[in-house]
Formats: structure tokens, C-alpha cells, sequence
């Protein structure tokens, strides 16, 4: 069963009066929560395929079907803005749209996996609360690091928190993470799922075996189930979905440190 407190934390959903269902109306939410995680994955493709394609017809049905999807879990905005994008298809330039697009196919699998983390929270794989319990204390600074095989991304990362108190450490592997640790430590990783020779999944099972605690939040574009799955069971506290916005960084990373 999804975790009601879980759900409140997701600025994307109106929950007003779900706090107020009897518990067979909100089974029956729940059932709109999972068909929009299962179906979410078909429904981006189908919108990638089209933009590619520079279909706009199949576009408008898409993002009328990811409309009805997010209306029944009570995610008004993001479908009122499916709806103005309908309207709007034949009238802006194609490069906005992709802009756009980027923008808004990121809201949806963050979203979906805000979702399924407040299912896995009931489950008995909660995120890690330790951030929660320390929040507001500054008494030294925090050290983060950042494992991806992408030193653009990477650079991002400087960029988005170059202006705070956290201290961030880069490195581009697996195996490099593991020897920063022989000499350094970390308050949070941020860790790059698909990388070569040692994926996310497999680096963070590593170094929870070798001792390390510090909260994961995992960077990813895939908000499939068996992947969100698999991820908690590495040990995720928590997702970041690329393309990253600023926003988005420093709220999970508040969170969690």
C-alpha cells in the first residue's frame, strides 16, 4: 500500500481531501497510482517517436492519454499543461516544443518515481532518514560525491552547487569511487546508474558491503518499475532524473544531508 505521508511530500499531486478517503476509495487510487507507473513508459515513447517524426497529430494523442493518466492521480497541473500543449502544437515552432518537451518528459519520470519510492517506503525499503533527523544543523560542511562517466554532467553538477555550503568531489568510475574512500569520506553519493564496466547498482552494493552509509540518491532517465525496484535494493535513498534542473539538485540533496 502507498505511504499517505509519502504521497504529500510530491508538490506535483493535489491531495487535497485523499487524507479524507475511506480506505476502498483510496485501494481504488492507488490502482490510478500503479496505471500511471506502468503506463508512463509506452506513453514516453510514444511521445519521443512523434516528436521525432514531427508528428503532431500522434503528439496531440499522446499527451491527451498522459493527460487522463495524470488527471486521475490527481496531478491537475501537469495535465492542464497537456492540454495547452494540444492546443498549442500547431502554433509553436518545433524547437520550443523540444525544449519543452525535455523539460516535461523529466517532470514524468521524476514524478513516476516519487510515486513508486512511497510504495517501496511501506514496503520496508524506506529512504534513508538520517538528512531528515539532521536538517538545520550546519555545523561543518557537507561532502558530496558525484560518480558519472559523463564529465559534462559532471560540470553541471559544479555549476548547480558551486554557490553553497556543500562540498562536492567528482570522480568518472566505479573503481575510482571506491579508492576515494580509502582516504576520504562522504555524507552523500550521487551515483550514475548506467556506466561502463561498473554500473550504479553494482558500485552501490559495493561500497554498502565495504561499510559505507552515507544516503545514495541515484541520477537516472529510466523510471521503469524493475528499475526503480532494483535500485532501492542497492540501497537508494533517493532519484535524481536527468536532465537535472537546479531546483530539482538541491531539493533531494536537502533532504537527505
Amino acid at each position: 500500500m502507498v505511504n499517505r505521508e509519502r504521497l504529500q511530500e510530491i508538490s506535483e499531486i493535489s491531495l487535497a481531501g485523499i487524507q479524507k478517503m475511506d480506505e476502498s476509495k483510496f485501494e481504488a487510487y492507488v490502482l490510478a497510482l500503479n496505471s500511471f507507473i506502468e503506463g508512463l513508459p509506452d506513453q514516453e515513447e510514444k511521445m519521443k517517436t512523434a516528436m521525432e517524426a514531427k508528428d503532431y497529430p500522434s503528439l496531440a494523442k499522446a499527451f491527451a492519454d498522459v493527460r487522463d493518466l495524470l488527471e486521475a492521480i490527481h496531478a491537475g497541473y501537469m495535465a492542464d499543461e497537456c492540454t495547452k500543449q494540444i492546443k498549442e502544437l500547431k502554433k509553436v515552432k518545433h524547437e520550443k516544443l523540444e525544449v519543452f518537451m525535455t523539460y516535461f518528459l523529466t517532470s514524468l519520470s521524476m514524478l513516476s518515481i516519487d510515486i513508486q519510492m512511497a510504495e517501496l517506503k511501506e514496503d520496508g525499503s524506506p529512504p534513508d532518514e538520517k538528512s531528515l533527523k539532521n536538517k538545520g544543523k550546519t555545523k561543518e560542511q557537507k561532502i558530496i560525491l558525484a560518480v558519472d562517466d559523463t564529465a559534462f554532467f559532471l560540470t553541471t553538477l559544479k555549476t548547480v552547487l558551486q554557490d553553497t555550503d556543500y562540498k562536492l568531489y567528482c570522480v568518472t568510475s566505479g573503481e575510482d569511487a571506491i579508492r576515494f574512500f580509502e582516504k576520504h569520506r562522504a555524507d552523500l553519493l550521487l551515483l550514475d546508474i548506467e556506466m561502463p564496466d561498473m554500473n550504479g547498482y553494482e558500485l552501490a552494493e559495493n561500497l554498502r558491503k565495504n561499510g559505507q552509509k552515507a544516503p545514495i540518491i541515484f541520477l537516472t532517465g529510466n523510471s521503469r518499475k524493475e528499475n526503480v525496484v532494483k535500485a532501492v535494493e542497492a540501497g537508494a535513498a533517493d532519484f535524481i532524473v536527468k536532465p537535472v534542473n537546479k531546483k530539482e539538485v538541491l531539493d533531494k540533496i536537502g533532504r537527505h544531508i
